[in-house]
């Protein structure tokens, strides 16, 4: 079996993490002879391909300088990069699985080419295991999950959960948390515990302590650390005599305090380091991290919420006993009082409680107990997990399931109550048109030379003034076929796109500005994924600014609540005619515009969603006298009223969550790309000292702009 694994993290000596994960998976699956590809991407990376050992190549690639870098933030340029990296390689070479972590939402960008029917990856099964996704550790982290890119991060790692073609999960403790932040979820879930991989007996020896306790794994309110030092603090306080050792990365920063938590730790609790009863030591290599544990009394695991943690089954395979948090998911392994011990911190006195059981247990009975805890975590081994693993992705490879609907991270109900005509094959691209015979005629020809074929043009004259622009039409019918001409009294941009709309005789239909033009391959990638989904309305692409403006805007796909804030589509969208015809049309009360995002929140709220091609294939042309450039903050501020009215229910239902991104990252019309710090959040955050000084310096260095602010200054004063 050819086996690709994508990941952040690649380690031969940590003992914690991703990195190690892909270390103990790789060396297993080589060793039954398995090719194994490691492909590792991020911005410290250097491009190259290395071999690891026998069987296992690490191919590294870089973000520097790549272009995504500029349409997207890191985390959503590293994601499409590795699509990208993928893609490449798969011109070559084919393997028989992809295997992609969920966290920082890597995969997303992979997942979403296979569904919109990239070709090189129909036939290969794509599974994304569960580590911790980060849109599960706001809460516990004290971190706004809602400012951007975390948020959009957290849609991404939701997408890649849902989208996967396979789906495992080391416990069902994490299946549960996932459950409960996911409106739709995985139908099926594969189970597979971490592998542990085998430690060296010649460990390094360590001094035993019996009053000690090591808590390995990084340092983290997620992970209990804060919660734990705090009990342990009032256990001193009343005299007990322990010790607590944290091995792990502690470089992690607390945002609400704008330190690290190793810097937080040692100011709060500066009097116990100084005792000797707190110590703190950086991740070790595993066999220092297991001399570690091996000498100390046992391993406390703390968290507030995780997900099988590695440190805590080594330390169980090594016969330790482990005294772990009730949210930690090791309840699944261990037997409370057997093979270990389970505490909640929502029960008041049971942390103290266990461990004061655990320091009463003489030599002999600490040995019973992690002889049972080395029993339990035998599921761990590496044979079985591989057996496991194994014949999950054999069974899957040889069948071959089907997806009718589009992975949707909140699928509305489906509202069917408009019967529809007849509709023939083909698509049918409506132009609303008024006085654009300069630029039309391009148009005309950019969808003409689409490589889907069976195309009808409707141009529907909205009451056209200028002579030049009706003389243009005539000759538009007499050069195309394809072209049809209705005239119209004007009655806006709405009306003439539902007069088009209402003489469409086709399965799909699309709309297009008359000074715009597409990609030839955008229809196609379009309908076909239309004529592929149940659930999938229309469909969208990344959009190219030209002539009075340039740069891309990286469209996403329309979910709420995202879409409630922020539009997501262009007014070139295309459509099923039988979806579109539920909404009754585009809504003439949007006069100055939105019309489009009004339309893409309507055909949501009715069940029929939408997708957003990751390519630009349509190109917006911005004109100075454009009616986008006298879109005032005041006709803005009118349709989004507008809009929040007719789709009530839509915004009540998610109200709180808009909320939270409305507060988070400022109004919607300042920030179009959620893979983005959006600015509000940016200067909102910046000391004020900070930004006085700024607008000192530019005032000094440009006059210009001194004399304008003293005269605004002026203007603006009381009085005046």
């Amino acid at each position: 079996m050819k086996y690709w694994i994508l990941t952040t993290e690649f380690t031969q000596e940590i003992s914690e993490g991703i990195g190690a994960y892909v270390n103990n998976h790789a060396q297993i699956f080589a060793e039954k002879g398995h090719e194994v590809l490691i492909i590792k991407g991020g911005a410290g990376n250097v491009d190259q391909v290395t071999t690891v050992s026998k069987n296992i190549t690490l191919h590294n690639f870089s973000l520097n300088g790549r272009k995504s870098n500029h349409i997207l933030g890191y985390n959503g340029a590293l994601s499409y990069e590795f699509a990208n990296e993928v893609i490449k390689l798969l011109a070559s070479q084919t393997p028989d699985v992809i295997e992609v972590q969920e966290y920082m939402g890597i995969g997303y960008y992979l997942l979403l080419q296979k569904h919109i029917g990239e070709p090189l990856l129909k036939n290969i099964p794509v599974i994304v295991t569960a580590h911790m996704p980060s849109f599960l550790l706001h809460e516990y982290n004290h971190t706004p999950g809602y400012l951007f890119p975390e948020y959009w991060n957290g849609e991404m790692e939701k997408f890649s959960i849902l989208a996967a073609d396979m789906f495992l999960s080391p416990g069902r403790h994490l299946v549960t948390l996932l459950r409960q932040h996911m409106e739709a979820f995985p139908s099926l879930v594969n189970y597979v515990p971490y592998p542990l991989q085998t430690v060296s007996k010649t460990t390094p020896v360590v001094q035993t302590n019996e009053h000690t306790f090591v808590v390995a794994g990084h340092l983290s309110y997620a992970k209990g650390t804060m919660k734990l030092l705090a009990a342990a603090a009032g256990l001193w306080k009343k005299g007990m005599d322990f010790h607590l050792h944290f091995i792990g990365n502690s470089t992690n920063i607390v945002t609400t305090e704008q330190l690290t938590i190793s810097e937080l730790i040692r100011k709060k609790y500066a009097a116990h380091i100084e005792a000797g009863r707190l110590q703190l030591t950086e991740t070790l290599p595993l066999d220092r991290l297991m001399a570690h544990m091996a000498a100390a009394k046992a391993v406390i695991v703390p968290s507030l919420v995780d997900n099988l943690p590695q440190e805590a089954l080594y330390a169980m395979a090594a016969g330790k006993v482990v005294l772990s948090s009730s949210e930690a998911g090791l309840d699944e392994l261990l037997q409370d009082n057997q093979s270990g011990f389970i505490f909640n911190w929502k029960q008041p006195n049971s942390f103290e409680e266990k461990l004061n059981r655990i320091l009463s247990l003489t030599a002999t009975e600490l040995k019973s107990m992690g002889e049972n805890a080395k029993a339990a975590a035998a599921v761990c081994s590496s044979d079985n997990y591989y057996t496991v693993k194994h014949q999950f992705i054999t069974d899957f490879i040889q069948s071959t399931p089907i997806r009718k609907n589009f992975p949707v991270l909140r699928p509305q109900p489906k509202q069917e109550n408009t019967e529809t005509p007849a509709l023939l094959d083909g698509l049918t691209v409506v132009l609303p048109y008024y006085n654009m015979g300069e630029f039309v005629e391009e148009t005309v020809q950019s969808i003409l030379a689409s490589s889907y074929k069976n195309i009808k043009i409707i141009i529907v004259n909205d009451g056209s003034t200028d002579e030049a622009s009706v003389l243009k039409l005539n000759d538009l019918q007499q050069k195309y076929p394809a072209v049809e001409i209705i005239h119209q009294n004007n009655a806006g941009l709405s009306e003439a796109r539902n007069t088009g709309l209402y003489l469409t005789k086709t399965r799909y239909v699309a709309f297009l500005d008359p000074d715009d033009t597409i990609h030839p391959e955008y229809y196609q990638k379009s309908t076909a994924i239309l004529e592929k989904y149940d659930n999938i309305g229309f469909v969208s692409c990344w959009l190219r600014y030209f002539e009075a403006s340039d740069g891309t805007w990286p469209a996403q796909n329309p979910e709420v609540p995202y879409l409630l804030y922020h539009n997501a589509v262009h007014s070139g969208t295309v459509f099923k005619t039988k979806d579109i015809l539920q909404t009754g049309g585009y809504d003439k009360e949007f006069v100055y515009g939105m019309e489009d995002y009004e339309m893409a929140v309507h055909m949501v709220s009715k069940g029929f969603h939408g997708v957003s091609i990751p390519e630009t294939l349509y190109n917006y042309r911005i004109r100075h006298q454009s009616m986008a450039r006298g879109f005032t903050l005041d006709k803005k501020l009118f349709l989004y009223t507008l809009l929040s009215k007719k789709h009530k229910a839509l915004f009540n239902k998610y109200g709180a969550e808009s909320t939270n991104i409305l507060n988070a990252n400022g109004p919607g019309y300042l920030h179009a790309n959620p893979t983005f710090a959006s600015n509000f959040s940016i200067k909102a955050s910046a000391p004020p000292d900070v930004t006085t000084e700024i607008a000192k310096k530019v005032l000094n260095n440009y006059p210009a702009l001194r004399k304008m602010a003293r005269g605004l200054k002026r203007l603006l004063k009381p009085g005046n």
